[in-house]
């Protein structure tokens, strides 16, 4: 993992993950620490969201989401924040194994801003690089 993170990413915002996968959070943990980047990762999408509602969107500098997971699913991850006005700008990569092109599509008209495979830790780190610096 080391080889992709090359430096902190100089970055005050947060990094919201929604991830039901223990594995694949200890995954994005390990990344997110070795990157400096602040994070918080739910087992949920539903815990996600109630979040960003707290937060002040300028805050929120990326929000990572598996597609499937109990209660609130990355899909409708997605479309609660690419349909406000409020969240729209904040950009949503998708992080998950269901890389087939119909899935990608739907994200694709749902306005996602990155979609990497799970576990791809050198895709994570150019997306993450890409939007947050």
């Amino acid at each position: 993992m080391n080889k992709y993170v090359e430096a902190s990413f100089s970055t005050d915002k947060l990094v919201l993950a929604a991830e039901d996968s223990n594995v694949a959070r200890e995954v994005l943990r390990k990344f997110f620490e070795k990157a400096n980047i602040k994070y918080e990762i739910y087992n949920d999408g539903g815990g996600l969201i109630n979040r960003v509602k707290e937060l002040d969107p300028s805050r929120i500098g990326m929000i990572i989401t598996d597609i499937e997971m109990p209660e609130t699913d990355g899909f409708q991850v997605a479309q609660f924040i690419k349909a406000s006005n409020k969240y729209s700008n904040i950009p949503i990569v998708v992080n998950s194994s269901m890389t087939t092109d119909a899935v990608k599509n739907k994200m694709d008209q749902i306005g996602v801003d990155g979609f990497i495979g799970k576990t791809d830790i050198q895709s994570l780190y150019a997306v993450t690089k890409k939007l947050l610096t």
